[in-house]
């Protein structure tokens, strides 16, 4: 906060206009985590903003301790209702890409739902702030760990038919012993999770996606890539070298080791988008038709 506060107060000190103020304050606080920054905020890039702003409170941590307090401190707080900042933050631009991606979520009608998977729903925030803002949609949730499952329970308890009781997955596991039947599902949700785990979880959820995800169906990825080889920022370089320090089964996957996985199960990316905080949403979608 006091970070926060110098920042404001010397931009405002230096800038005779508002335009001004904008880009000092601005600069000072997004180009430095590699944001790419719109001329003037509005609410079309509002959530961009509120991840920029909010994201400030993580400057004091190092890498190692931004994973234990963002994720691991959450756990283990007091109480089974868990909450994560982080979700806070990106779950509004998270829902706006789904609403482009999905418009038939966004229309009041009575076509069948949707039957969505989120893989790894952590908290339940996600699931309790979209599966609300979404429509003929029936959003199952699910995570490996019980504590998770839990948690995610309690934010959702409100929901019910609409977001179904968390299911308890192992995306490790066979996908025939997945808790979800085949070709069951329109669209798949996963949202940070490939990079704090070993490969072989990637590996897994590829796998399962591929056999539960009905024809055409799409599916969702959130969270820091590399593109090309190449880290999309300086930031980002340097967590995922933290991360590998930490558990070098870890790390930042790359779109391309993701999308040739993926392509086994007959999915192609379809989209590629920029979010908040260096990280990309990856867009893909399942042959109508697979061989």
């Amino acid at each position: 906060l006091k970070m926060a506060l110098k920042r404001f107060f010397g931009a405002a000190l230096q800038a005779r206009t508002w335009k001004a103020f904008w880009s000092a304050l601005t600069s000072s606080l997004a180009r430095r985590n590699g944001f790419n920054v719109p001329a003037v905020p509005s609410a079309s890039n509002f959530g961009f903003w509120l991840e920029v702003f909010s994201a400030q409170r993580l400057d004091t941590h190092t890498g190692a301790d931004m994973i234990k307090s963002g994720w691991e401190q959450m756990l283990d707080e007091p109480g089974e209702k868990k909450h994560a900042g982080h979700c806070d933050r990106n779950q509004g631009p998270i829902l706006e890409k789904l609403l482009q991606y999905l418009p038939r979520c966004a229309a009041h009608d009575e076509e069948m739902p949707l039957q969505l998977l989120e893989i790894a729903s952590g908290t339940g925030q996600h699931a309790a702030f979209m599966a609300a803002a979404l429509h003929n949609v029936v959003w199952q949730t699910s995570d490996v760990d019980p504590v998770c499952v839990k948690s995610t329970d309690l934010w959702t308890e409100g929901l019910r038919p609409k977001v179904k009781d968390c299911l308890l997955l192992d995306v490790v596991k066979e996908p025939s012993s997945w808790p979800v039947a085949p070709a069951s599902i329109d669209i798949i949700l996963n949202c940070n999770m490939i990079h704090l785990a070993p490969i072989q979880v990637m590996l897994g959820f590829c796998a399962g996606a591929g056999v539960v995800t009905r024809p055409g169906g799409k599916l969702f990825l959130y969270g820091p890539f590399t593109v090309g080889g190449r880290h999309t920022s300086e930031s980002n370089a340097e967590f995922d070298a933290k991360l590998r320090a930490r558990d070098p089964s870890w790390g930042v996957r790359s779109v391309e080791e993701v999308e040739a996985e993926l392509a086994k199960s007959a999915f192609s990316l379809v989209g590629k988008e920029e979010m908040p905080a260096n990280n990309l949403l990856l867009v893909f979608q399942k042959a109508a038709v697979v061989p």
